[in-house]
């Protein structure tokens, strides 16, 4: 099985054409149409690319975010990836009209290919690969292509490896400089992930002395602890008054130095994890927060169903003449020749059929 993170990969696309093609602008943003078919030539390329260049693996599996309408671990951590609907409004590439574009591609992947398509609502592609990873692992070798370190994990599934197609390199806990896959897992989960905004263990423990003394002066009762457990709109307003009357120049939390040597040495000074852990209460707290945004065990029961279900009716049927019609009406046709063997046995049709 293979396991493609359409949806990195799909980013990574569009950056790359809007460098290349140098689109025309109107109103600010770049036109969709100038580079938008090369965003498709470069996704279905490594699509192909992928294939060719493993081809023991089967069963290609394309897994997709579905968040645009909520993400589940939004209802865990508020501030989780909550900068990317912004930066994406004040970008210069129009992603309304982008998305709108590739929606149609991924139709037409997942009702006229031989590929399954899987998104489920409120999941990212991380959750389908883990998923899915976790449940065919035990009875096939599973390859997932991301370069995402988050689904190192998955290899204490089973057979499973993963492999970057930005780095060209297989992904393994000791290319992240770890001895073994556990206590990766654990360091990252009190480290956090800036890519994906989830804090440090030790973020957010202390407010800053400006902002603890703003809030006294307004009397507002609210602690570190509670901070991201109020109203959305009232902590944002918060954080605005706050930001207007100190001009932007001080932050919310203070911010200490920690990184791995740090927290290796509280383990060593504390005896062990769980004693540091303990040690205060909302580095418990932040540590079980961080455990479900991160690690596959924090995965919903629901959205784990949806993901298997979505998975077991995903249509495979295809026509080989429509796909390479569609290919070139796409302006795709210098891929044809790129199309993988295991594309054309799939379809059980003479290649130059139409």
């Amino acid at each position: 099985m293979i396991l493609f993170d359409f949806s990195a990969v799909m980013h990574q696309a569009i950056f790359a054409a809007v460098k290349m093609k140098h689109p025309r602008k109107e109103n600010g943003k770049f036109i969709t149409a100038d580079f938008i078919d090369l965003v498709k030539y470069i996704i279905l390329e490594k699509i192909f690319d992928v294939q060719n260049n493993f081809p023991n693996y089967k069963n290609f599996t394309i897994c997709l975010d579905y968040t645009h309408k909520g993400n589940w671990r939004s209802k865990v951590y508020s501030n989780y990836k909550s900068s990317r609907k912004k930066s994406r409004s004040e970008s210069e590439i129009n992603y309304t009209e982008v998305f709108g574009e590739l929606n149609k591609f991924i139709d037409f992947l997942k009702f006229h290919s031989p590929y399954r398509v899987v998104s489920v609502m409120s999941a990212e592609a991380d959750d389908v690969i883990l998923c899915l990873a976790q449940e065919f692992a035990h009875a096939e070798p599973v390859l997932i292509i991301s370069s995402d370190k988050d689904m190192i994990q998955a290899q204490t599934f089973g057979d499973v490896k993963q492999y970057s197609l930005l780095t060209k390199k297989f992904i393994t806990c000791e290319t992240k400089n770890c001895p073994n896959i556990q206590t990766w897992l654990i360091e990252h989960v009190i480290l956090g992930d800036v890519c994906d905004e989830v804090p440090r263990v030790v973020d957010e423990v202390e407010f800053s002395p400006e902002f603890k003394a703003w809030l006294n002066q307004r009397g507002t009762n609210v602690t570190p602890r509670t901070f991201y457990t109020i109203e959305d709109k009232t902590r944002e307003a918060l954080i605005s008054q706050f930001e207007q009357a100190m001009s932007d120049q001080t932050e919310i939390f203070k911010k200490p130095r920690f990184g791995i040597t740090t927290l290796r040495k509280k383990v060593k000074e504390f005896g062990s994890l769980d004693a540091w852990l303990d040690s205060d209460p909302i580095l418990r707290d932040h540590f079980n927060r961080n455990r479900k945004l991160v690690l596959a065990e924090g995965i919903p029961g629901e959205i784990r169903k949806a993901i298997l279900d979505e998975f077991s009716k995903a249509p495979i049927d295809a026509d080989f003449k429509e796909f390479k019609t569609w290919m070139y009406d796409n302006h795709l046709g210098n891929l044809i020749l790129d199309i993988p063997e295991s594309i054309t046995k799939t379809f059980k049709t003479n290649f130059f059929d139409f």
